[in-house]
């Protein structure tokens, strides 16, 4: 793709604008492809340091576009292909985001906690953190929303089940009602509503999980961040900041985290002046179990570990919470739906196991642990399609040297090639989708640490693994749970007649599931109350 159509965009622009306007374009643009041209000789002295590429660049494509696109239509084949060329060894891969380092799974651990190799910096550099539409991202944000789900969210999971409940149960009453006649829709308009709704209940607080702008909102940032993070992979590094002026997407998401500074800003002060007449009549200040309080808590906490300095922004905070949280929720929500929908005969063990586990425990966490086919599905779902077909994603602040002799080049963006879950050494009948897998493994001794969904290792790494396993999972397996047992036991679901499922939907190293399935689903008398 030539990067010259953006910029002859802008330039079009000049003969509008008044003249110190344009000079300043003029100088933007000048120094842009001054950028460019030292970009070209940095990274092609980096890139001559990093292992073999399996789709080398040309000589004359300064910008990598072929190899890029490439990646894009390809990367599964070309990392097989890969696998047979280089065997055990570590090679690289031009990615639409430029090049990668990808080592086989057999230093997942070797690595795991190396504190050179960051995750923090990949996930800046993924997503353009240095520009402004992309601020939620920066890596003080990244490292605050880690201790919060680290201190906060999972300490307190108990007291989330109620209200993920509530949620899901109002969810479902507003988009599908009482009907018992079939209806047909789209899987993901509902699999997305329901995600958001209810990750919203316990990340924003009630009030914005309530309020239809928020939602709107951080679910269009969403989608603009992942198509304008896309799109700028397109372009040379310096030449980014101007195509992210020019991108529609990126306009857009400056919109939106305006709105959400606007939304975020009403919710605080509110609830600064809640305290403020509790202080005043001498009552206790009202608490707020939610993602906005512990995020203030936790940066409160760090400015005081380093003396000071630091600056909390609820608003970036919320939408990094909410971007980073929703699409992984709804993709395993929507995939493991996919799968039980295409082995109907998992529906009733599934639905006897949720009622003996409320039937005893009700709503709590011994009764979502006791869900163990249900955590099974999900697991084997994840095994089969993860996000990505790699996981680990790290920068090298240092030359690091590995094992066997192999140099990951200080600046590189490394990753671990997630194989195992297809190994026939490791899994038996790895291709097939076993959603008893997980609780026959639970059943061994040698086994059993690995069958819960939340645990990681190297023949588990859908979560990551080591320093940076992710730290909201437990959560997520909640919610998910938690959406699933609703679904299951108060509606009949079948896919439509049309809908043909493809296992994912691939893009570079990302295993989309099909945005295209359709169900059909009615109500059905449930065995327990889940609104009790």
């Amino acid at each position: 793709m030539s990067i010259l159509p953006p910029v002859l965009a802008v330039a079009t622009g000049w003969t509008k604008m008044s003249p110190l306007g344009s000079f300043a374009l003029y100088f933007a643009a000048v120094s842009a492809l001054l950028g460019l041209a030292a970009y070209v000789i940095r990274i092609g002295d980096h890139v001559r340091r990093m292992p073999p590429f399996i789709n080398p660049p040309k000589p004359y494509d300064l910008t990598y576009s072929r190899s890029k696109m490439q990646a894009v239509a390809g990367t599964e084949g070309l990392m097989s292909k890969a696998r047979e060329r280089f065997g055990d060894k570590p090679y690289s891969i031009v990615t639409l985001g430029g090049p990668v380092m990808v080592l086989p799974v057999r230093f997942a651990d070797e690595i795991r906690s190396d504190a050179r190799l960051s995750f923090t910096k990949s996930a800046e550099q993924d997503f353009h953190a240095h520009l402004p539409a992309f601020r939620p991202f920066k890596g003080d944000i990244t490292e605050l929303l880690a201790a919060v789900a680290k201190t906060h969210l999972t300490k307190l999971i108990a007291k989330t089940t109620r209200p993920l409940c509530d949620e899901a149960s109002r969810t479902l009453k507003m988009r599908i009602g009482d009907v018992s006649d079939w209806q047909h829709l789209g899987l993901e308009d509902l699999t997305l509503d329901m995600a958001s709704r209810m990750a919203a209940r316990v990340t924003s607080g009630e009030e914005l999980c309530r309020n239809e702008t928020w939602l709107r909102n951080t679910i269009q940032y969403t989608i603009h961040a992942a198509v304008a993070a896309a799109k700028l992979r397109l372009f040379p590094a310096p030449l980014r900041y101007l195509a992210h002026l020019v991108l529609p997407e990126s306009r857009a998401m400056r919109a939106e985290l305006a709105r959400a500074r606007e939304l975020v800003a009403g919710v605080v002060d509110k609830r600064r002046r809640q305290r403020l007449h509790a202080a005043e009549a001498g009552l206790p200040a009202p608490r707020y179990e939610d993602a906005i309080e512990w995020g203030a808590a936790a940066a409160a906490e760090q400015s005081r570990a380093s003396g000071g300095g630091g600056h909390y922004d609820p608003a970036l905070f919320q939408l990094q919470t909410s971007v980073v949280g929703l699409h992984s929720t709804t993709d395993l929500l929507t995939q493991t739906l996919i799968n039980i929908l295409i082995h109907p005969d998992v529906v009733p063990p599934l639905r006897r196991e949720i009622v003996s586990a409320l039937g005893t425990e009700g709503w709590s966490k011994p009764c979502l642990h006791k869900l163990q086919l249900l955590d099974g599905v999900m697991k084997e779902t994840q095994r089969l399609k993860p996000l990505e077909l790699i996981t680990m994603h790290r920068i090298a602040t240092a030359d690091v040297r590995l094992s066997d002799g192999s140099l990951i080049p200080k600046h590189t963006h490394s990753v671990v090639a997630n194989t195992t879950r297809l190994d026939p050494s490791v899994y038996e009948n790895p291709g097939d989708f076993d959603p008893f897998r997980w609780m026959r493994m639970g059943d061994s001794d040698e086994t059993k640490h690995q069958a819960p969904m939340v645990s990681a290792g190297v023949n588990s790494l859908g979560f990551g693994y080591g320093l940076h396993v992710c730290p909201g999972r437990f959560f997520a397996t909640d919610l998910v749970k938690m959406a699933l047992c609703h679904l299951l036991i108060k509606y009949d679901m079948e896919l439509d007649q049309e809908s043909r499922p493809r296992p994912y939907v691939p893009m570079g190293f990302f295993l989309g599931h099909d945005q295209q399935v359709k169900i059909r689903i009615r109500r059905r008398a449930e065995e327990i109350d889940l609104d009790i």
